[in-house]
């Protein structure tokens, strides 16, 4: 299954259950619990759609920047075993 797929049902599934509950929230409760527990439910189901967007969009700065040859840190970390810590 590749990204493209689950993210993008990962998106779907989210805006039909935004489309499903808010009719249902009690958004103009007279109750202050009721207002605060509408807006923390609509504030994640937001932070949910839009990481969904952004990793359907791709992260163009997260690329795997490789410098040095490869398996080189595994020489170094060789090369220090058994000496002492630099202070």
């Amino acid at each position: 299954m590749g990204p493209l797929f689950r993210y993008g049902s990962f998106l779907l599934a989210t805006i039909l259950l935004v489309f499903y509950a808010l009719p249902r929230l009690p958004i103009l409760n007279q109750h202050p619990a009721a207002l605060i527990f509408s807006a923390a439910w609509l504030l994640f189901a937001l932070i949910f759609i839009g990481s969904s967007v952004y990793q359907l969009l791709g992260n163009p700065q997260k690329e795997d920047i490789k410098i040095g040859r490869p398996g080189s840190h595994k020489r170094k970390a060789r090369k220090m075993r058994g000496r002492a810590p630099r202070l």
